[in-house]
């Protein structure tokens, strides 16, 4: 005669269903990542960010939008000056996101870095990685962390490399950046045109839809039926079970 099953057992037995679902799922990405990314000429999985690169620090204010704040803390960059060709090199401005910053990303930026005898520098995120603001990130501190901030950051900081290496007055500054750093290039150009050149915003998300399902079409789309089934059952059992 078969036992009955307690709720314990049926926990244990939903949890190791929703685990081998879940390793099949990141299987099915990542085999289908490599194949989307071998497609992609000059394209190597694996690559990241380059650690040659040196970083180095910039005083940078806490509020911009109150003068009589004169609070600064120290923001981490990074800068990669072997394409420029002279002080009116152009700059390319990577822009870090929601997260520690790992330098200046290897592949496609060093390329066309050198293709224009380019200077390219990266900025932190105020927040994130080194770039402490406060050591205490209560209410009244986390105030600081926006992007109408993060703009504001990305102008000042241009303004100082200028100086810093000597540049031109009609040096070119391309700001560079994709998803949440992408949104904010293209906001940075669009309040500060008299300072950047460029945006070059890769899936920046300007603007927010309610209900977006667009997002997941296309991954339904890149991942291929299968491993769609996969994400699709996965996603139903842990509702049920959360």
């Amino acid at each position: 005669q078969r036992e009955k099953m307690t709720p314990l057992h049926h926990r244990v037995v939903a949890s190791a269903s929703a685990l081998l679902l879940l390793l099949l799922l990141l299987c099915c990405v990542a085999v289908t990542m490599r194949v989307h990314a071998e497609r992609v000429p000059g394209f190597k999985v694996g690559t990241h960010f380059s650690s040659s690169a040196p970083f180095a620090w910039f005083t940078q204010r806490v509020d911009h939008f109150n003068a009589l704040d004169t609070r600064t803390f120290q923001q981490r960059y990074w800068y990669d000056a072997s394409s420029m060709k002279g002080a009116s090199s152009p700059v390319f401005l990577y822009i870090c996101g929601e997260a520690e910053c790992g330098g200046i990303p290897q592949g496609y930026l060093p390329q066309v870095a050198q293709r224009f005898g380019a200077l390219v520098v990266a900025l932190e995120h105020r927040f994130y990685g080194a770039s402490v603001v406060f050591e205490e990130h209560t209410t009244e501190n986390l105030v600081f962390l926006s992007s109408r901030q993060a703009v504001n950051d990305l102008a000042v900081f241009a303004s100082f490399v200028r100086q810093f290496f000597q540049l031109d007055a009609d040096a070119r500054v391309v700001l560079v950046g994709g998803s949440y750093p992408g949104a904010l290039s293209y906001w940075t150009r669009l309040k500060f045109p008299h300072i950047f050149h460029a945006s070059w915003s890769s899936s920046g998300v300007v603007n927010a839809i309610d209900d977006f399902t667009a997002f997941d079409d296309q991954i339904v789309q890149s991942a291929g039926p299968a491993c769609a089934d996969v994400l699709r059952n996965t996603t139903l059992l842990i509702e049920q079970h959360m």
